[in-house]
């Protein structure tokens, strides 16, 4: 019973992700930019979870967040692989996010980055699922 309620627990996991990610539960317009961002890297994070219990891994940093949208040609594959969105995620301010695996301050669990509202990788208004 375990097994069937954690199985249930990530298809809805899952399934909330691919909406979130793809616009379709919470609405941006009633949440600053940085509230946003924030919220779409936790919900992120949480799709990437569900992908390494259900795949065996984490994509790597080639494979990136495409991994997520495109079921990944090159190694490392994932056991199973389900599609949870449609592109690439993107942050409020229309940039894709960054993906490094292994993360940068915890190299156990991936990172994802945003370049923040100047739209810049690598500046003080970055934003990461590390911090």
């Amino acid at each position: 019973m375990k097994v069937i309620f954690l199985s249930l627990v990530g298809v809805f996991v899952l399934l909330v992700g691919f909406a979130v990610l793809n616009g379709g539960i919470f609405s941006r317009s009633s949440h600053s930019p940085i509230t946003a961002a924030d919220s779409d890297l936790h919900v992120i994070g949480a799709v990437l979870e569900q992908y390494r219990e259900i795949g065996a891994c984490y994509p790597s940093n080639e494979q990136g967040l495409m991994a997520l949208a495109k079921r990944p040609e090159m190694e490392p594959f994932p056991l199973r692989w389900v599609q949870t969105c449609d592109e690439l995620p993107t942050d409020p301010w229309n940039t894709p996010f960054q993906y490094h695996y292994p993360g940068r301050v915890n190299p156990e669990k991936p990172e994802i980055v945003s370049a923040g509202p100047d739209r810049e990788f690598g500046t003080e208004d970055d934003l990461s699922s590390q911090d």
